[in-house]
């Protein structure tokens, strides 16, 4: 009788359980452009609106309206977090879940980016696009884009640098084929006197190089993207470009 009247008394303990639960605030993490992560802790309640707000204040953003937040849905496609809706209700298994922070806007024109922050964002953003073959050029296009990411990240054309730098780092499929069309790039920017302070952040490249790199996302430049694992790649640089 002991043991009945115990288990008696479990459903009653279950729903102080379950009180103290809705005042728990969830853990969330979001991956940003630069692999860094952080966990957000935050109000169970949460808007989709609040919580990105959130997610851009902790990076000082301010054109925040070119970027969104992914997840993989429990049906196993990637979405966007919606921003009307609360977290908890768009997600099923919080535990398991991660956000991408990433480009979610493409303006038609580079020069609408006002703050450095977002073109440095964006630079990673294309980045990221470019290694993984989101993004499609052709082959001169593709090194054009590379050089501009050395001239950025290793300074001026340096032969050996160079070569290093291209051995222990991946920017592209199938790279060691471009390598020599990479490297002869980076020398002309380097001769050109197109020096680090030249090119602050790797999202200029773009629209640099006499204007030959066309800043172009297929079909629509001024739609958002779908989510990164199911929108159409965007093409840059539909003008030929010569490496003569």
């Amino acid at each position: 009788m002991g043991d009945k009247f115990e288990l008696l008394k479990t459903p009653v303990n279950r729903t102080v359980v379950r009180k103290k639960n809705k005042n728990e605030k969830l853990r969330l993490r979001v991956i940003f452009l630069d692999d860094s992560e952080r966990v957000f802790e935050v109000e169970r309640k949460i808007l989709g609106s609040d919580f990105f707000n959130k997610v851009c204040g902790h990076l000082k953003l301010l054109e925040k309206e070119y970027f969104g937040l992914e997840f993989r849905h429990h049906t196993g496609s990637y979405v966007w977090l919606e921003l009307l809706k609360p977290v908890a209700k768009q997600i099923k298994n919080i535990s398991d879940v991660a956000f991408h922070f990433i480009v979610k806007l493409f303006p038609p024109d580079p020069g609408q980016l006002q703050r450095r922050l977002t073109r440095y964002l964006f630079a990673l953003q294309i980045k990221q696009d470019l290694s993984n073959g989101s993004l499609t050029c052709n082959d001169n296009s593709a090194a054009l884009l590379v050089s501009h990411i050395l001239q950025a990240e290793i300074g001026d054309y340096d032969e050996e640098l160079d070569a290093h730098h291209l051995e222990i780092k991946q920017y592209v499929p199938n790279q060691e084929y471009l390598d020599h069309k990479i490297i002869r790039f980076h020398k002309k920017h380097s001769l050109q006197g197109e020096t680090l302070l030249s090119f602050p952040w790797p999202a200029e490249m773009c629209v640099r190089h006499s204007g030959r790199c066309v800043w172009s996302i297929m079909p629509s430049s001024d739609l958002p993207k779908s989510p990164s694992h199911m929108r159409s790649p965007f093409c840059l640089a539909k003008d030929p470009v010569s490496d003569t």
